[in-house]
């Protein structure tokens, strides 16, 4: 009777994994048409799921729901303000949503944390510099414990990618101080090697921080970062996961020009300080 009762638990066990695992499922898809409405249809959807689907989504965003849950909700939200970020109710959204993706990023699920971190970088590029402005400091100060106090498994990695995005949409959308405060150590957490997307943002991004002077302050105080500039383009422009074809032709000509503003001889000891295939790329680029 004892192995009966255990076999019937098992097989209850069974179904329940598996209803939960169709409801979960279902709602990847439904998240995975919500965001294709978004898109296409813009304003006109963003009223529809407003009135109609935000009621739901919100309960997905209570902090009981299962793990699951917010992180379907949390994406959901994401791709409706990055829709249309300017809509009035988008705004209303970006403003609510940002404590709660703050708070979500120090989530013990990964998934959770890395949606809630992409989620960081939505809301600032939403609400732009003024309405951002009362968020920057808490954001930046969140977004860097995930990057450099975390400690992720293989399989977390690809959270520390999206913190290191959002902090570039961040210095994007505040410039001015902000960017001089923050690119300069921005630069030191790259490049980024865990989630392709996300790898592809920023690597295009850095080629815009990059294209200013050399008194840009993404290269360091005395150019100190320069190393760091080389020796990350020498391990993007190999790897197409990594970056696409326009971002690689633009750190091709970053560099050459980097080359001809810096000289033979400090483009020599930057290329010294470099790892042996880092060189190569370096030198084939620069030949």
């Amino acid at each position: 009777q004892g192995r009966m009762q255990e076999a019937i638990d098992d097989a209850e066990r069974l179904e329940i994994e598996q209803d939960v695992s169709l409801e979960l499922e279902m709602i990847g898809m439904m998240v995975a048409v919500i965001k294709s409405c978004a898109h296409n249809a813009k304003g006109a959807y963003i009223e529809d799921f407003h009135r109609q689907m935000f009621p739901v989504f919100k309960e997905f965003l209570n902090e009981k729901a299962s793990p699951p849950l917010q992180t379907s909700g949390i994406c959901c939200m994401c791709d409706v303000i990055e829709s249309l970020p300017n809509h009035p109710i988008n705004q209303q959204y970006a403003k609510q949503f940002i404590t709660l993706t703050m708070k979500r990023s120090k989530h013990p699920s990964v998934d959770i944390k890395q949606s809630a971190v992409y989620g960081i970088g939505v809301c600032a590029k939403a609400l732009t510099n003024s309405g951002f402005q009362s968020y920057c400091s808490p954001a930046l100060n969140v977004l860097s414990d995930v990057i450099t106090k975390d400690d992720f498994s293989e399989e977390g990695a690809p959270v520390r990618d999206n913190a290191i995005s959002s902090v570039a949409k961040i210095a994007e959308v505040m410039g001015g101080d902000v960017a001089r405060t923050v690119l300069p150590r921005w630069v030191t957490w790259l490049p980024c090697v865990d989630d392709p997307m996300e790898a592809k943002v920023v690597h295009r991004k850095l080629c815009q921080f990059l294209e200013a002077k050399l008194n840009n302050p993404i290269f360091g105080k005395n150019l100190h970062n320069i190393p760091k500039i080389f020796s990350i383009v020498a391990r993007v422009l190999p790897d197409s996961d990594l970056r696409d074809d326009e971002t690689k032709e633009h750190m091709i000509n970053i560099l050459k020009a980097l080359a001809h503003k810096l000289g033979v001889q400090r483009v020599r000891s930057v290329v010294q300080q470099l790892k042996a295939e880092e060189q190569k790329v370096i030198q084939r680029v620069l030949s």
